[in-house]
């Protein structure tokens, strides 16, 4: 026992003081009173864990260097990797639109949206262009786990652009198109009102002047016309026919998306109609077509 005690009391020593001269002469400094009668095991024991245990501080090792070398090198080449195969996508997008292409189009992008790092600056444009093809099969076959991923991409591309991001608008515009779909999937109220959400900030960073300022109004007033037949507001009615004047008048004839205004006006009015029986309010809805 008093054999067991020496070694306990050593080893607790030594573990404790590894590395320190100071504290090694003083565990043989303890051993020698304890072999002369002058101490016990136990007492040396208690009265060493009373005193302040001195730790030596790891160091790096030449192993931990290199394993962070080759993380960092193994990231650097997935990220060189994605964007090589990103910037091949990108030069022969424009060749492809069956419904097979857009298949072989959906597994590379997935591919690079995997390989690339969640911080890479074209990570953006990846996520951008794969909900636009996923999209575009959702409108195909109806896939309403397309909806759902659509959603998704969408969101997380929102996230890459924080307040006052030049391409927040964009993201805003696409998540909340995304939810407009899903609203006419589901019936909720509330993924409509996200959206009407998202427009509305779309629209506010798209001033008066702005290129793209004539679809965020279109795309509001249609998403008012929702919540309308909804609710039954006619305050709500007035504001979307106000934003579908506001987009007609920054599509003159000629525009090319003049004709999904001068509709959406029309059938705004013609909801007017319904509410307030005003022949004017008909004249003008007809005049639309």
């Amino acid at each position: 026992m008093y054999l067991l005690s020496i070694s306990l009391l050593s080893g607790s020593l030594g573990m404790e003081t590894e590395g320190s001269s100071d504290a090694y002469q003083q565990q043989e400094a303890i051993l020698s009173q304890i072999e002369r009668g002058e101490a016990t095991p136990s007492s040396a024991v208690a009265g060493r864990a009373s005193q302040p245990v001195t730790r030596v501080p790891r160091t790096i090792g030449p192993s931990s260097v290199l394993i962070k070398c080759w993380t960092t090198c193994i990231d650097f080449l997935r990220s060189a990797i994605g964007l090589l195969c990103y910037l091949f996508y990108s030069l022969g997008r424009h060749v492809v639109g069956k419904p097979q292409d857009d298949e072989m189009r959906i597994r590379l992008l997935t591919w690079i949206k995997n390989t690339l790092p969640a911080n890479h600056s074209r990570r953006m444009d990846v996520l951008n262009e794969l909900s636009s093809v996923i999209n575009a099969r959702y409108d195909l076959y109806g896939s309403l786990q397309d909806l759902e991923e659509r959603t998704r991409l969408c969101t997380e591309a929102l996230n890459l652009c924080p307040p006052g991001h030049p391409h927040r608008d964009s993201s805003l515009n696409n998540l909340a198109s995304a939810f407009r779909k899903q609203y006419d999937r589901s019936g909720s109220m509330d993924v409509l009102e996200k959206a009407l959400r998202m427009h509305r900030e779309a629209l506010e960073l798209r001033p008066p002047g702005h290129p793209t300022r004539d679809s965020s109004l279109n795309n509001l007033a249609s998403a008012l016309r929702k919540q309308y037949d909804q609710s039954g507001s006619m305050h709500v009615l007035e504001e979307a026919v106000q934003m579908y004047r506001e987009a007609l008048e920054l599509r003159p004839p000629g525009h090319p998306r003049r004709d999904t205004s001068l509709n959406g006006l029309a059938n705004a009015l013609f909801d007017q109609y319904d509410q307030s029986g005003s022949m004017d309010v008909l004249e003008e809805a007809l005049q639309m077509y």
